[in-house]
């Protein structure tokens, strides 16, 4: 039997991750439908609020399976209170221990810094609270933005790996990075 992830509320004075809830179906907007977050995610394609909804039930589900965290990024110290401008995930694979990291963010929200921000607070409580040996992510070599984020965290490129990104029956040759938990 799995045991259910506690969510943690994290934050650092410019950026806090909290758990997505229903009532923040809406900040999915203008995640849906664009290509870099969609063909590479579960954020749904068209946005309609009810798809908006059962994606938030998706990955609070993952959670109460044990399977992962997703949580959403807010600005600031907002809290419950501010709509989402972001996400940042790890998706476990404890048989190995380890764990794959994914992040995305709205257009307006890019280049700030906020992923590197996100992904840095998820990587300490990882290390804290979940016995992983590594976390792993998986890039598209053209994504510039995406290796950027990862060299900020310390992650090592292991280098180009055919086939490794996928999306349903998709493959892409990806870059894989690594941190050592």
């Amino acid at each position: 039997m799995t045991t259910a992830i506690r969510v943690p509320e994290l934050g650092d004075g410019i950026v806090t991750l909290r758990a997505w809830t229903r009532a923040d179906a809406p900040a999915l907007r203008p995640a849906c439908g664009e290509e870099a977050i969609c063909a590479y995610s579960t954020v749904p394609w068209r946005f309609t609020l009810d798809a908006a909804r059962a994606w938030v039930d998706r990955q609070e589900a993952k959670r109460l399976a044990g399977r992962g965290v997703t949580l959403a990024i807010v600005p600031r110290d907002e809290g419950d209170q501010a709509s989402p401008f972001g996400t940042v995930v790890l998706t476990l694979q404890p048989q190995e221990a380890t764990a794959r990291m994914g992040y995305w963010l709205v257009g307006a929200a890019r280049g700030r810094g906020y992923a590197a921000r996100a992904g840095r607070l998820l990587v300490d409580w990882a290390r804290r609270e979940l016995a992983l040996r590594r976390i792993e992510l998986v890039i598209l070599p053209g994504n510039l933005a995406s290796r950027r984020v990862a060299a900020a965290l310390g992650a090592t490129n292991l280098g180009l790996h055919p086939g490794l990104a996928h999306h349903g029956d998709r493959r892409e040759d990806a870059l894989l990075y690594r941190i050592e938990a």
